[in-house]
């Protein structure tokens, strides 16, 4: 287990909140469409990163040097799969479908970890084996209880929220240039796609910016918890970033009642009480075994 450390752990924790958070945000933009909704998301937060990128080069930044073709060929994975996470999470969001967008959401760490202890060398201990086999079997029984739901809502936001964690893994770049290219990537696409596409009724238009200030706010929202996520996605490890990013489908199934009144069935309740203990239990036992090589290497 490496050393911990409590700013990427309290980055991934604010990126999962405000990500929750933020389907009230979208939801305030009830009159419009969720392309629409992507395109200014993706307008705004090229504005922003673009600043911010410029700010950093002026501050020495060598991103260039780093800017290998494969480089280039992961954030471009990145930015389709997080365009298709933004749409369905929006979507969701507009029609007060936030217990699937939940669901997803805990779909995606479930993936994380798997495919870290299968494929990126992670320790296997019992623990953590006994831990995601808990965590399978409450998905499971989740999954075959939620009664009426949007299946593929939450199984397009775990896939793609699950896969864009591990790559942001893999890239050499700051959190701030990496999202500068994969916005961009998503700008040219869009620019591309307008010349064989009429988005008719689902083009953005300025009367909708006068209609809705507030989209004015959206590269914010959309580029801080990205930052945050991608910081704390360097530093810890899949597994650690899989069992943080629980807070946010928690978070979420709450304002599913609070905001949006969707009443989920008893078994969802449950499941989500197994997965946190299972959760709970793993980090203090981590938490014991963690404190005692410390002490043992403090000794030595």
């Amino acid at each position: 287990m490496t050393e911990r450390n409590l700013l990427p752990f309290g980055m991934a924790f604010l990126a999962n909140f405000i990500l929750c958070a933020s389907s009230i945000y979208w939801h305030l933009f009830v009159g419009l469409s969720p392309v629409a909704l992507v395109i200014y998301r993706i307008a705004f937060s090229l504005v922003l990163l673009g600043l911010l990128v410029g700010w950093l080069a002026s501050r020495g930044s060598d991103a260039l040097r780093r800017m290998t073709g494969r480089v280039v060929a992961l954030h471009v994975a990145a930015a389709i799969l997080v365009a298709i996470n933004w749409g369905a999470f929006i979507w969701a969001s507009l029609r007060g479908s936030v217990l699937e967008s939940g669901l997803g959401y805990l779909l995606a760490p479930v993936f994380v970890m798997i495919v870290g202890l299968l494929f990126l060398s992670e320790s296997r201990s019992s623990p953590r084996l006994a831990c995601i086999a808990v965590i399978l079997l409450a998905l499971v029984t989740l999954v075959t209880a939620s009664g009426d739901l949007e299946h593929w809502v939450y199984w397009t936001i775990g896939a793609t929220w699950g896969a864009y964690t591990l790559l942001k893994k893999r890239t050499p770049l700051s959190p701030i240039e990496g999202l500068f290219v994969e916005t961009t990537t998503l700008s040219i696409l869009l620019v591309l796609a307008s010349a064989w596409v009429d988005f008719g009724p689902h083009a953005p238009a300025a009367s909708q910016v006068l209609a809705f200030p507030w989209l004015a706010a959206a590269g914010l929202v959309s580029v801080a918890p990205l930052v945050m996520f991608a910081f704390a996605a360097r530093t810890l490890g899949a597994f650690d970033m899989g069992a943080l990013q629980f807070v946010l489908p928690t978070t979420q199934l709450l304002v599913s009642y609070a905001y949006y009144g969707q009443v989920a069935a008893v078994a969802t309740y449950v499941c989500f009480g197994v997965i946190w203990m299972a959760l709970v239990a793993l980090t203090l036992f981590e938490g014991r075994v963690f404190a005692r090589r410390s002490a043992c290497r403090r000794s030595s």
